[in-house]
């Protein structure tokens, strides 16, 4: 790969982070959009965003959730592949016009769902997907939990587009979005606690659940999912667990790997032309996840 050019918009905890790790990788920076240090620098308005004007190969979007539509829509009509960080954005109908554009000017769009590219998860993922086909008809629970403590990151939305969004994306990468359907939501008055449940209604899956917990006001850190089999005959139960913020001392035939460079060297993948069908099913699935979530805070 030779030297890139980017973009950054948003220089708070995660964009320090895909700055510092993609500068090592031999990204040059040409320009940093961050409203919190420079209040201009990051409207978009009467006539557009003011941006570098060498050409680009990419921008990294890390701003608040409620910038993410405004900002990935400028590049895209410019042909300006993006990285955009969770969620895409903040409701259905601008998650899906954002893959409408990134199609129509033919460049990638990807979504900073690092979970996805956790060891731990892929293990699960594996193990999960292995015991669905061998225990037909088995009772089948899912538990996803997701706590950490009080921070000034991401208080534009709440939980469930800031936290819940990324167990939503795994749990798309098990069972097909058009056989899922939304069954109950709920989120605190403050935004910062939040639960809900899906369950699979139809195909060769139909009647898992899943249920799924975040607060973001927590005084426990933890990423983790839950499998529970239960055999209709018998009754036995089997039960597995994923820890996703310690996967290397839980387990220690995983290999302790950076997830966001994960992501980061998939991007480059996609920004080489390769890995193009993997790249939509990946955009689908998180403007899927987006849907779920929106669905569920108009219900709710």
């Amino acid at each position: 790969m030779g030297l890139k050019k980017a973009i950054l918009v948003g220089q708070g905890v995660m964009g320090k982070r895909h700055q510092s790790r993609l500068e090592a990788r031999g990204v040059d920076f040409v320009q940093i959009i961050d409203k919190a240090q420079n209040p201009g620098s990051g409207a978009i308005s009467n006539g557009g965003l003011k941006v570098a004007t060498e050409p680009v190969d990419f921008a990294v979007v890390a701003s608040p959730a409620e910038t993410h539509f405004e900002y990935v829509q400028h590049f895209l009509k410019k042909g300006v592949p993006v990285f955009v960080e969770k969620p895409l954005a903040e409701t259905a109908s601008d998650a899906w016009e954002l893959v409408r554009l990134s199609r129509e000017a033919k460049v990638p769009l990807v979504v900073g769902h690092s979970e996805s590219f956790n060891p731990a998860f892929q293990k699960f993922r594996r193990q999960f997907l292995e015991n669905l086909r061998q225990q037909k008809g088995a009772e089948v629970r899912l538990f996803f939990r997701r706590e950490h403590g009080y921070a000034e990151r991401c208080r534009d939305v709440g939980a469930a587009l800031d936290m819940m969004v990324h167990d939503v994306y795994l749990f798309l990468m098990l069972f097909d979005f058009k056989n899922v359907e939304l069954e109950s939501f709920w989120q605190s008055e403050s935004g910062d606690e939040a639960r809900m449940t899906l369950g699979v209604a139809r195909g060769t899956n139909a009647g898992v659940k899943a249920e799924f917990y975040v607060n973001r006001v927590s005084d426990v850190e933890i990423r983790a999912i839950e499998a529970l089999f239960k055999n209709a005959a018998t009754g036995a139960e089997a039960k597995f667990y994923a820890d996703l913020a310690l996967c290397a001392d839980w387990d220690k035939s995983l290999k302790l790997v950076d997830a966001i460079d994960n992501e980061h060297k998939f991007f480059f993948k996609l920004l080489e032309g390769e890995g193009t069908c993997w790249g939509k099913r990946a955009l689908d699935t998180a403007a899927q996840a987006v849907e779920i979530i929106a669905k569920g805070l108009l219900q709710g």
